[in-house]
């Protein structure tokens, strides 16, 4: 592509070049208005806090208005100065504390008003250093020494406080140490009090100062808040990190300044003469702002990106017709021609060849026989006769359509193979006549072919099923029917497509449709799917025992096992496709025994077995297969056994005639003279299982005999085939048929009487 970059006149380059001024020119206008944005969204930010400080500072001085004028009501109230009266005439040990009750009820009705935020309201009365606080008269020694205790605000401090200055005095925030009850604080509390000149007593007023913070302020604020007295010191400060030194000079037309990292907000409360400030850190102020701009950034960096991607795409896209007929052109008649942008240039004077270009290669496409020519050639690999002409209009239908299959199961006889008269798949190509015949006399519009060597398939135009496709199916199955000695043929009908383009999915479903054929001796006409049927195999606990029994050589139990299972298909919802994966199964499972045995040749003899299972379809025919396996099987596995080293031969035959007594493997390398350990490998090796399920195996297997033969009782079974627990030898029973003694033996009864009641035993 940068070969056309390289030319200037091009076409690509004059777009691209386009599209790239009108992205520059985009993304200059973004970021002008990123920098537009930040400064404003700054500037908001700071009126913002100064905003937050005004309306705090006008919060605070109502808030200390309003406790101020309760102070000065409380201050003149009759019961507090009648107290007073009191303490300047008594002594301390004379007073009447009964009637600080009606004092008491004034100072909890404002102690307890929760808009006030007080944690405490008391008045001191100086003479007699008696305090009342909401709750109750104490000692003013032992309440500031002991309940309300701070270092700075002792009870000296209250009695210079006395004698100093009247009016509205605001202390200092600071930590008091509170004790109550049942439990001691801490609580940060701002002191307001207030008394007359040479006056006896005095209210006190202990402010929260966090829930007063948290009123105007969010928990999740992280702003510092500090108030500072007319002097300039601090009366409350939110974070200890702020000294008086940190705080800044502001000029007169200011209320903020920024100050290395920090912002400081000033508000001034001129009837209180208090001074509020806020601190906000810049990283605080500026993390939307920065937020805001990466994301921004991150979107037009993403634009410009995306805008070079699409201009790059729509100018090859634009370009890569007009180089095609360029090159085109160039290749029949090359002409140099001045121009602006030479490739419409040439487009220009080259139209009338182009045009006739275009139809020398319209013609050359439409003669093309290459995916028919495909066809052909893979028929002839697989040696199916079939006409080219029929897959041409096959190729170029485009009319609603439906699929039938014709799945052909040639059964292996000698008088099948005389009908095939020495050619392979003969029969496949007579039927393939027939119901090419049969279908072109019931329905208009259709084409037969043969598409491997066991699958015929049969096109037919319509838009939907009709009766005369079923008069035809109904012909050809008892057509086939009357020959199924020689071969079976399950058929399947697809749903109605539209057009050539979907004869591969059309031809997937009739492909998944006769995989539910059944193991029946007949023809079968599958239309949809059958309610699929649970995977027919066997437990882990069959397998067990049928491998026993087939180690046993017990020939005659594993082929009648397999042929009470086979039974229980008859009428059921089981495939053909399901018996052969189980036959698979069992192939795999007989395998590796032969394998443990040392039997060679193994992957032969899989082959030769898998070719034969593919061979069966009805259940006569896996039940023959599977007797043939279990035969050739003991037989091998017999004369490996015969085989084996006489040491082998001499353990399994004291098991099998001394499994009734309690035989353990110690007793029986005492008697080899081997060890126990050594021993246990041996077998294992040896046999392919170890010593406790030989045992076990010798033991149910003349349990099931004696369940079979004789009406002894569970126990004394148990007993005979050494066994001295009978719950023991129930669940290993169990474990190895599936089902516990007193059921099998009621399996057995059942399966020795037919369904009219004849017992055949």
């Amino acid at each position: 592509m940068l070969k056309y970059f390289r030319k200037r006149r091009s076409f690509i380059f004059n777009i691209y070049l386009c599209f790239l001024i009108i992205i520059l020119l985009l993304a200059s206008f973004h970021l002008f208005s990123f920098q537009l944005f930040n400064k404003s969204l700054q500037n908001e930010v700071i009126q913002n806090n100064q905003m937050l400080l005004r309306n705090t500072t006008e919060r605070y001085q109502t808030h200390f208005e309003r406790v101020k004028s309760m102070l000065f009501d409380l201050y003149y109230n009759e019961y507090v100065v009648a107290f007073n009266k009191q303490t300047l005439t008594k002594d301390k040990e004379n007073l009447e504390y009964y009637s600080v009750i009606k004092l008491l009820k004034e100072l909890r009705t404002h102690a307890y008003n929760p808009m006030l935020y007080l944690e405490n309201l008391a008045v001191y009365y100086k003479s007699d250093s008696v305090i009342v606080e909401k709750e109750g008269s104490l000692d003013a020694q032992l309440m500031f020494s002991h309940f309300f205790v701070n270092d700075d605000y002792p009870l000296a401090f209250w009695e210079e406080l006395g004698t100093a200055g009247a009016g509205y005095k605001l202390h200092k925030e600071r930590s008091f140490r509170i004790a109550g009850l049942n439990e001691n604080k801490e609580m940060s509390l701002i002191p307001l009090s207030f008394h007359t000149p040479s006056s006896n007593y005095q209210t006190i007023a202990f402010l929260d100062a966090t829930k007063l913070k948290e009123m105007y302020f969010n928990k999740e604020d992280d702003r510092q808040f500090i108030i500072m007295n007319e002097d300039g010191t601090i009366l409350y400060r939110s974070s200890d990190t702020i000294s008086v030194e940190d705080i800044p000079l502001f000029p007169a037309d200011e209320g903020y300044r920024l100050v290395g990292d920090q912002y400081f907000f000033k508000e001034r409360d001129t009837m209180n003469n208090l001074t509020f400030i806020t601190v906000v850190s810049y990283s605080h102020m500026t993390a939307g702002a920065r937020t805001a701009s990466i994301t921004m950034f991150i979107m037009v960096a993403a634009s410009v990106l995306l805008g070079l991607m699409i201009s790059i795409f729509f100018s090859r896209k634009l370009h890569r017709p007009l180089h095609q007929i360029m090159n085109s052109i160039m290749q029949q008649k090359p002409i140099l021609q001045q121009s602006d942008i030479h490739e419409l240039d040439l487009i220009h004077r080259n139209l009338h060849e182009l045009i006739k270009e275009k139809d020398n290669i319209n013609k050359e496409l439409a003669e093309k026989q290459s995916l028919l020519t495909h066809y052909g050639y893979i028929n002839k690999l697989k040696a199916i006769t079939s006409d080219i002409h029929e897959w041409r209009d096959i190729a170029l239908m485009n009319e609603a359509f439906y699929i039938v299959l014709f799945h052909l199961h040639l059964r292996n006889t000698p008088e099948t193979a005389q009908m095939n008269q020495g050619q392979p798949h003969k029969i496949a190509y007579y039927l393939k006549k027939y119901i090419d015949v049969t279908i072109s006399e019931h329905l208009q519009g259709t084409h037969t072919l043969q598409i491997e060597n066991n699958q015929i398939l049969s096109i037919v135009q319509a838009a939907d099923w009709t009766d005369e496709l079923d008069e035809a199916m109904s012909k050809i199955k008892r057509i086939v029917d009357r020959d199924n000695e020689h071969y079976i043929v399950a058929v399947s009908i697809s749903s109605v497509y539209r057009g050539s383009s979907e004869f591969n999915k059309a031809y997937e479903e009739v492909l998944q449709l006769v995989r539910s054929a059944k193991p029946i001796d007949e023809c079968q006409i599958i239309r949809e799917a059958a309610a699929s049927a649970h995977p027919f195999i066997l437990s882990l606990q069959q397998e067990q025992e049928l491998y026993a029994n087939l180690q046993a050589g017990n020939t005659s139990f594993c082929i009648s096992y397999l042929n009470q299972a086979l039974e229980q298909c008859r009428g059921s919802l089981t495939t053909v496709a399901q018996l052969q994966q189980l036959a698979e199964s069992i192939l795999n499972g007989v395998a590796k025994i032969l394998e443990a045995y040392g039997s060679d040749e193994i992957t032969a003899f899989r082959d030769m077995q898998t070719d034969q299972i593919r061979e069966c379809w009805t259940i006569e025919q896996f039940s023959h297969y599977f007797c043939q396996l279990f035969r050739i099987s003991t037989s091998i596995i017999q004369a490996k056994k015969e085989d084996q080293p006489s040491t082998i031969s001499i353990i399994m035959n004291h098991i099998e005639q001394r499994f009734a007594e309690d035989l353990s493997l110690d007793e029986l390398a005492d008697m080899m003279q081997l060890s126990p350990a050594y021993l246990s490998v041996y077998i294992k090796e040896k046999t392919g299982t170890n010593f406790s399920e030989h045992l076990n195996a010798i033991r149910i297997r003349k349990a099931k005999q004696l369940l079979s033969d004789t009406a002894l009782n569970i126990q004394d079974i148990s007993l005979q085939i050494g066994y001295r627990n009978v719950t023991s030898f129930i669940r290993m029973f169990k474990k190895i048929t599936g089902v516990p003694p007193g059921e099998y033996r009621k399996q057995l009864q059942w399966e020795n009487t037919d369904y009219f009641g004849t017992s055949y035993s």
